[in-house]
């Protein structure tokens, strides 16, 4: 009967042990779950408020000694390379005398090429000219008997046309069909016929320019170069001016502006 009893019994035992192993389970698993969550809100509220967040206050990983002689091993390579890489961009910097390497090729280069050599002339040759002194001009016509002054920005009567206006230059005296000369060494830049009959411009050096209207018989042609005194038309009868009697306009501009040609 005892036997009996106490075999009565065990089922109970068990029961009562696999209760227990399964408290201590589940405490163990919501311990943990308890540590991990913390640790997550922690974070998170660091990162919510910008604070520093030191990740090795959670995870803190200690090197072996092999791995930390590694590891310094590495960094000193890189201070090497990190080191090294100034003096290879030194040795790739351009050299001082590759400007004057180059400046010897152009010039070698021009010197084979004479259309080169033609351009950098003319360019040379006018830079010259502006530089130069303005040339003494003389009487484009003999006697220089002014008939009609220059004006400037002064208004003047027109007799002729019955009005009001500048006057850019000289109206010289001169018999119809007398020879009109070049006041100076120059080149001939245009030839025309206008209001004021046959027109001629010639360009001088010092930035100077002389024109000559009321011709006829113009002798001279757009890139010519003429002499001073050098003869490039005649004298024509008057035509849209301020006094009828035959007579040459002459004007004298410099830079481009209309000056008075006596004072030249």
């Amino acid at each position: 009967m005892q036997q009996g009893k106490q075999t009565k019994r065990l089922p109970g035992f068990y029961i009562a042990l696999c209760c227990c192993v399964a408290v201590i389970g589940i405490a163990g698993f919501f311990a943990q779950n308890y540590n991990e969550t913390s640790t997550v809100e922690t974070s998170g509220a660091a990162l919510a408020t910008n604070e520093p967040y030191d990740i090795a206050s959670i995870y803190t990983y200690e090197p072996s000694d092999d791995e930390s002689a590694s590891v310094s091993s590495s960094e000193t390579i890189v201070i090497e390379e990190e080191t090294e890489a100034p003096s290879e961009e030194s040795a790739a910097a351009p050299d001082s005398s590759s400007g004057s390497d180059a400046q010897e090729t152009a010039a070698e280069y021009t010197i084979d090429n004479p259309d080169l050599m033609s351009a950098s002339a003319i360019i040379e040759s006018a830079k010259a000219d502006e530089n130069a002194a303005p040339p003494v001009l003389s009487d484009p016509v003999p006697n220089m008997n002014v008939l009609y002054g220059f004006s400037g920005d002064t208004l003047m009567y027109n007799d002729a046309l019955g009005d009001w206006r500048t006057h850019d230059g000289i109206d010289i005296e001169a018999d119809l069909g007398s020879s009109v000369a070049a006041a100076a060494e120059g080149t001939v830049s245009e030839v025309t016929t206008g209001s004021r009959g046959g027109r001629v411009v010639i360009d001088h050096s010092g930035g100077l320019q002389t024109v000559y209207e009321q011709l006829t018989d113009v002798c001279v042609s757009e890139g010519d170069t003429v002499t001073q005194a050098e003869v490039i038309g005649m004298i024509a009868e008057s035509v849209g001016e301020s006094t009828r009697q035959a007579h040459l306009h002459y004007e004298v501009l410099k830079d481009g502006a209309a000056v008075d040609p006596l004072a030249y």
